[in-house]
């Protein structure tokens, strides 16, 4: 062997400690991520591998645009467990599986029902894979900790933060009613609440409007005790401000509001 390659070995396991030390004290894993896969990889794994807290919210990809660090703004601890292209009841079923829950969840109600099987099952496989197993033990192989979803996350930030969105097509709840629940679907909700889980519906303001989920699910709501929070009733003229970086989903500085907002219902000022 040459004898420059020890060296050189030598180098890299010293630049991967450090990078390691590096992750473990500042606990900083990217926001977002190249692909919907890997941005849900991200999520699943700050849940699956720490201490679950206190709050957590649950969603699709539109609630994946309400970081955490919007909440730790104003005091709140509050993690993420969106699935862009999966939804709600993936992650209703990974809570109820752990034997540490959350105080609360704060769950989207535009994808309350939404089953994706081919995108559960290809999370699940990826979740099977040794790499991921190991960002147990080592944050370097977290999917968060790659250097290029990093650079993607930061990239993506000061584009956002220096190019609004775009306003939204729609103003308020639409007039249109969802169907109501299954039984075996409210029956997984209705076991989070006898566990004592505060549950806060939540319907995200989009950029095509949203469903009038109130007016439809009022009666087995109320029967579990589940609360509503309804963003665009409490911002200024029904949340028309917002900006949306597709027509769909928030920009940044709106996702920032909205969380304000879901902090001061859930919360208190």
């Amino acid at each position: 062997m040459p004898p420059t390659l020890p060296r050189i070995f030598v180098l890299l396991a010293a630049m991967l400690l450090l990078w390691e030390a590096f992750l473990r004290v500042s606990g900083w894993q990217a926001p977002f991520a190249e692909s919907n896969l890997q941005a849900n990889l991200t999520r699943i794994s700050s849940f699956a591998f720490h201490p679950v807290p206190p709050n957590l919210i649950l969603g699709s990809s539109l609630s994946g645009r309400l970081l955490p660090e919007f909440f730790a703004e104003n005091g709140g601890q509050v993690g993420n467990l969106a699935l862009d292209g999966a939804g709600v009841p993936l992650g209703l079923d990974w809570v109820r599986a752990r034997p540490q829950k959350p105080a609360r969840l704060f769950v989207e109600a535009n994808t309350l029902f939404f089953r994706s099987p081919g995108n559960e099952e290809i999370l699940r496989q990826s979740m099977a894979t040794p790499v991921f197993s190991l960002g147990r033990f080592f944050y370097f192989f977290r999917p968060g900790s790659r250097p290029s979803a990093w650079a993607y996350s930061w990239l993506k930030q000061i584009r956002e933060e220096q190019e609004a969105g775009v306003p939204g097509k729609a103003r308020g709840l639409g007039g249109r009613i969802p169907p109501p629940p299954q039984p075996h679907e409210l029956e997984g909700l209705r076991q989070l609440r006898r566990s004592g889980i505060e549950i806060d519906l939540v319907v995200l303001p989009t950029g095509q409007g949203e469903e009038n989920y109130p007016a439809g699910w009022q009666d087995w709501t109320t029967e579990l005790g589940i609360r509503w929070i309804l963003p665009r009733q409490l911002l200024p003229d029904q949340g028309m401000e917002l900006r949306y970086t597709d027509g769909l989903h928030l920009d940044r500085p709106s996702a920032r509001a909205v969380c304000r907002v879901m902090q001061k219902a859930a919360f208190g000022p």
